[in-house]
Formats: C-alpha cells, structure tokens, sequence
C-alpha cells in the first residue's frame, strides 16, 4: 500500500494531521497517545515465521524520545504510557 495522511483531532481539540508511511497499521491508545507498528515486509503478527518486535521508540508531549530494543516496554517508560506522557509510539517489527 501507499502512504497515507491521518488526521485527529489531540487531547485539547486540536487538528492534527501526521504522514504515515507504507505497511503500517496505526491507531489511538488512551486518548492521546498514537501507536503505529512499522512492518515493512508486511510479515503475519502470528504463526509460524511470524514478524517479531526488534525496537519500540517512544515520542513523548515535550519531544524527548527514547528507543527501545525489547519486544515490551520496561518500567518507568510503562507508567509513562499509562499516565499518558507519550504522543506516539512506534513499534518497529522484522
């Protein structure tokens, strides 16, 4: 498939409009925080031969962006994601 334009609206009403690239699958978590898993070899998420998590980047509100090469995200990050500091994450599959 072909990159697509998502427009939202953010926790504060306002309109927003983000460029999302080819073989993504994107979506809201907890309101405000845009997940968005990159498999560009378009991979099964299960079965025999499935794509695997090889690196979670987390985008949060104040710009500040920490990678991660695990398939979860470890304490303190994931309190970070329950108390809604992140604007996006990226779950990158191989």
């Amino acid at each position: 498939k072909k990159e697509s334009i998502l427009k939202f609206f953010d926790v504060n009403g306002k309109e927003k409009e983000i460029k999302l690239p080819k073989n993504v699958y994107a979506f809201n978590l907890l309101e405000n925080t845009l997940v968005v898993y990159h498999n560009p070899k378009r991979k099964d998420t299960f079965g025999k031969g499935a794509a695997e998590i090889k690196e979670i980047r987390l985008k949060y509100f104040t710009k500040k962006v920490v990678t991660i090469k695990s398939q979860s995200i470890p304490e303190p990050y994931s309190k970070d994601v329950r108390n809604k500091k992140l604007e996006q994450i990226d779950v990158y599959l191989g």
